[in-house]
């Protein structure tokens, strides 16, 4: 065996296990997510091959367009940042002293923490009632009511999940760039210097240029993340808006209907709930005696409408479970 073959089973042997680990935890779920794709299988039951049927689906469905256009909104947002801000840090960093890496290990402490504390973290902090970041603006005067960072806004809750994202991945475009300068051989920046060249010269004739491939790799990986990661979450940020109208208008109807069940048991609370000059409008209905006809009569002459048949009683039960049923329907969305 010639030593260049064993080089080359050498380097084998070492890259086997990632290959391998890759080929597990990657390739075979994503060969099987793809054949998943072309059937309907709810995982307990056979499946059942439908051909191009889930992507017809897909294609007539504005849910998924519109998850889509903001998924290529949000990563033309926060890739140029990302990325910029990444290759300056590590520019900043690059060098071994004992300031620098400091600073690079505290830039790189938010990505260690796990991906759900990080998130409550910052749900804490954009919390309007309790949450830092507004008691700060507060307290310098900035802001004269809290700011609603998330829920209430597109833009702003866009703006903010860019932030907390900023913080968590920022530190390792740092790293990975900062890994990508210490390769450049010394010599190079030295011949610069000597050359007269000035900080901003060495950058853009030799570093970037010598870490391109870098650059091209760190863009793709993170572009394929953000796509992956944000195509996965649902419901869309414009079923937000949806599901809080339901809920506005479940809410409403609940109410008028539940008030209107409530006024045929007794009718002396419609007058007070709907008459325009509010409580004690009318005498109290149920001194009257509504099983004779006279009291009847002189009811109906107080308090139009206020009495309710079965039937209408029935139908208005029925119209809240209805609501009920619709407003739980588009929270499930």
């Amino acid at each position: 065996m010639t030593a260049r073959r064993r080089r080359r089973l050498t380097g084998l042997l070492y890259v086997a296990p990632a290959v391998i680990f890759v080929l597990i935890f990657t390739g075979i779920p994503l060969a099987a997510m793809v054949g998943m794709s072309f059937t309907n299988w709810s995982l307990i039951t056979p499946p059942k091959f439908t051909g191009l049927a889930n992507f017809q689906q897909i294609a007539a469905d504005a849910q998924f367009w519109g998850a889509l256009g903001y998924t290529l909104k949000y990563t033309l947002l926060i890739t140029p940042i990302l990325m910029v801000g990444g290759y300056l840090l590590a520019l900043l960093v690059a060098l071994n002293t004992p300031l620098r890496r400091t600073t690079r290990a505290i830039i790189f402490v938010p990505v260690v923490i796990g991906l759900g504390v990080s998130s409550l973290l910052w749900v804490w902090l954009f919390d309007p009632t309790f949450g830092l970041i507004n008691q700060a603006l507060a307290d310098l005067g900035l802001i004269d009511k809290p700011i609603q960072f998330l829920g209430v806004d597109a833009d702003t809750s866009t703006w903010s999940i860019i932030g907390s994202v900023v913080w968590k991945v920022l530190g390792f475009g740092m790293i990975l760039f900062v890994a990508a300068i210490q390769a450049i051989p010394s010599e190079i920046n030295e011949a610069t210097m000597v050359d007269g060249a000035t900080f901003w010269q060495r950058t853009r004739r030799v570093t970037v240029p010598l870490t391109r491939r870098t650059i091209l790799l760190g863009l793709a990986a993170l572009t394929v993340i953000l796509l992956v990661a944000l195509l996965m979450r649902r419901p869309a940020p414009d079923r937000y808006a949806e599901v809080r109208a339901a809920r506005r208008l479940c809410a409403v109807t609940r109410r008028r209907h539940e008030a209107a069940a409530v006024s045929s048991r007794n009718p002396g609370s419609r007058c007070r709930a709907f008459h325009p000059r509010g409580i004690g409008a009318h005498p109290p209905a149920t001194r009257l005696d509504r099983r004779s006809p006279s009291g009847l009569a002189r009811l109906r002459r107080r308090a139009p409408g206020a009495i309710a048949s079965t039937h209408t009683r029935r139908e208005s039960v029925a119209r809240v479970a209805s609501c009920r049923r619709a407003a739980d329907d588009a929270c499930r969305m």
